[in-house]
């Protein structure tokens, strides 16, 4: 398959599995086109300006300047022009006779005047205060009950102190149902408000309110206000008095509290004497404490309000516990499920390197393996939901922009999928341009997809009890069951501290026996993932179905900690069976145990995907609207490889894909793995380039490629 356009990058080779081999000749021309940019300022106060639009006459372009009042118009032909500038509340200006010059940068600064519509600026420095309310006059209310009669208040708050602008304060209008938070800057804008005359107050947390009387709003007028608030002094004292009951029962999780009393008639000497007291407890051979099932990791044991977990390596070491009590707080030997959101330092993420860019005149080839994964974005949304902030290395860019599904044309004839390219603006940098690739797997119909088997490999450990864990996953699978066919199987294996067949291959026509199977599942004891590895796959190869497909489907939170637990081995082990043709798809759920980076890279080798189910609406995501995607491969190993044309393109750098690139002799090695696409699966890529010029100056070459 070939495509021709003007030389800007050479070629784009994709290589799917053994038998597919596409290139892709891309030649991009720049127009000699040349560039407006500059700065739009206030001309009384020297402010930058924002959202103010430039255009030029006789040109459909147009722009508009951001926080910084800064602006960029691209690919302008050369001539002389005439530049229109508008703002809301500035006078509307004409800049004649701006020259553009071919291939090069001209900079236009432009200062805005401020309309006589606006009401005065009128600074505020405003103590605590009361202020009664006040409503509208019924003459108002009728006046704008058409939405007619009104106008707009806007303007800015800041600290007295640093004259810096303060983000989130809440502008209200006493009495209406009006009011706006302000943004990264300070600015806010309040739209559509009756004409009348109205209180204003401001509040913002750590900061007095701040109130403002008699503000008049005109029909069809713009008044600005600026605020300047002054910090409160936190200088309440207060007393909290609180008896602790004995147990304490907080969701699904259970706290126990061994008071003084209680110790000083026991006179233990050591945590292991106290111990005795609970029934449910376990202290294995490396002195780690479990309960009922649970891991080590998720007891907690505070004495005086410090956390022992780190210290206690010996349970019959020494610890004066005369005068002090004992809490086993809710991650705990109690807490047969761990607190929601408790234990987040025990999750797991591979490590990532940031590309860097690379000299084109030393390294023209880019080449890396596809990834249609899209785990990080749903995970990193979970820990955003909890108000948290994602560990830096459970941040993977390509994940982010691939779990989304982008509108690329459909293959046509026998092609398994389509290419897209284009070229923009890089957002971040206006020196730099944004190369995009996208694929589009052919979508297969359903009825047309080959017979599955299917061995569901459910973790029903302790630590999935969690109603983010086992009851979500539950819920996605009977979601995943109902898009079954006939000539579909499923069995069922559990893995906790032994291994089990819940369900044995069954025939997708009898849904409500896989239904009931799954229903079933409980979560309890410790967690045998490598053992209940071994034992799917050997369903699976009883049950195999000559070109069908065959695959093993891992539920987990990914914590292995019995059977074969060593990564490399489980990676030898998946890798023999995915050459017989036994492919791994691996779903992750919960937190706290989550070890991400094992999980991606077990998919990975098992010629499978990896995703993260946070609600069920990704799990209706995963199994319902990307069903074919999910379960059905149309290419194994897509390996994509970038030629870039050094008299264009002075240096490059692939966004994401760290744990994804290749060297360039991997390109024609039909041995080394690469990524699979999935029925009507898409992929995109982002190269962010440095374009060449003389002298290889980054303001050169700045037009947009024309598609022939």
């Amino acid at each position: 398959m070939r495509a021709t356009y003007q030389p800007f990058y050479r070629t784009l080779q994709i290589s799917v599995a053994v038998t597919f081999l596409f290139f892709l000749s891309l030649n991009v021309s720049y127009a000699n086109t040349g560039k407006l940019t500059g700065q739009i300022t206030d001309a009384n106060t020297g402010e930058c300006i924002r959202n103010a639009n430039v255009s030029i006459e006789g040109q459909e372009l147009s722009a508009t300047s951001g926080n910084w009042g800064k602006y960029t118009l691209p690919n302008i032909p050369p001539g002389v022009y005439n530049i229109n500038v508008t703002c809301v509340d500035y006078e509307s200006q004409v800049v004649n006779d701006v020259h553009i010059t071919s291939n090069k940068k001209t900079k236009f600064d432009i200062k805005l005047t401020q309309s006589k519509i606006v009401v005065p600026e009128v600074p505020i420095e405003c103590p605590m205060r009361q202020l009664p309310q006040k409503s509208s006059s019924p003459d108002q209310e009728d006046k704008s009950a058409n939405g007619v009669n009104t106008g707009k208040l806007h303007g800015r708050v800041t600290d007295v102190t640093t004259g810096k602008g303060i983000v989130g304060a809440n502008v209200i209008i006493v009495g209406q149902d009006f009011g706006a938070a302000t943004d990264l800057a300070g600015y806010f804008t309040i739209l559509n408000i009756p004409s009348g005359v109205y209180d204003v107050v401001v509040t913002c947390v750590g900061y007095h309110e701040c109130h403002m009387n008699d503000v008049y709003i005109a029909k069809d007028t713009q008044s600005k206000i600026n605020f300047q608030l002054t910090h409160e002094r936190l200088d309440r004292q207060g007393e909290v008095r609180h008896l602790k009951p004995q147990i304490e029962l907080e969701g699904s999780s259970t706290k126990k509290v061994i008071s003084k009393p209680t110790i000083d008639a026991i006179k233990p000497e050591n945590v292991k004497d106290l111990l005795k007291i609970t029934t449910g407890f376990r202290v294995d051979d490396e002195q780690n404490i479990h309960v009922r099932g649970s891991r080590s990791a998720d007891a907690t044991i505070v004495v005086e309000g410090v956390d022992l977990r780190d210290q206690l390596v010996d349970p019959q070491v020494n610890i004066n516990l005369s005068s002090a009590g004992m809490e086993i707080a809710p991650t705990s030997f109690f807490s047969i499920a761990p607190k929601y959101g408790q234990e987040p330092n025990n999750e797991e993420y591979g490590g990532i390197i940031e590309n860097e860019f690379q000299f084109v005149d030393n390294q023209p080839l880019s080449t890396f393996s596809i990834d249609v994964d899209a785990a990080s974005y749903s995970n990193c949304r979970r820990f955003l939901n909890e108000g948290r902030r994602p560990p830096i290395n459970a941040i993977r860019i390509e994940e982010f922009i691939n779990y989304f599904t982008y509108d690329y044309p459909q293959p046509e004839g026998k092609h398994p999928f389509s290419i897209t390219t284009e070229m923009s603006e890089c957002p971040w940098n206006e020196e730099h341009k944004l190369v995009h690739i996208g694929l589009q797997g052919k979508k297969v119909d359903t009825d047309e997809l080959p017979p599955s088997n299917l061995v569901f490999l459910i973790d029903v450990s302790g630590s999935m009890k969690d109603q983010n864990k086992l009851p979500l996953l539950k819920k996605s699978f009977h979601l995943l069951v109902d898009q079954l066919r006939n000539k579909d199987r499923v069995a069922i294996v559990t893995y906790a501290s032994n291994v089990g067949v819940a369900l044995p291959s069954t025939s997708g026509r009898k849904k409500e026996k896989i239904h009931d199977a799954i229903d079933r599942l409980n979560a309890g004891g410790s967690t045998a993932g490598g053992a209940g590895i071994q034992m799917a796959y050997e369903i699976a190869e009883d049950n195999k179905i000559r070109k069908g497909n065959n695959r093993v489907i891992l539920a987990s939170d990914g914590d292995f900690n019995v059977g074969i637990s060593d990564t490399e081995k489980l990676i030898e082990m998946i890798e023999k069976e995915r050459e017989k043709g036994i492919f791994l798809t691996i779903l992750g759920f919960g937190e706290g145990n989550l070890k991400e980076g094992r999980m991606e890279q077990l998919a990975d080798k098992g010629n499978g995907n990896y995703a993260y189910i946070d609600n069920l609406m990704e799990g209706k995501k995963v199994f319902v609207n990307e069903f074919g995607g999910t379960l059905f491969t149309i290419a194994k190993d897509v390996k994509l490889q970038v030629e870039f044309n050094p008299t264009k393109v002075k240096s490059y750098k692939l966004i994401g894909y760290e744990n994804r690139m290749l060297e360039v002799r991997d390109f024609n090695d039909d041995t080394k793995d690469a990524g699979e696409l999935g029925s009507g699966h898409t992929v995109t890529a982002l190269y962010e380039i440095i374009p060449a010029g003389p002298d290889d100056s980054m303001e050169d070459d700045d037009g947009r490629p024309e598609v022939d």
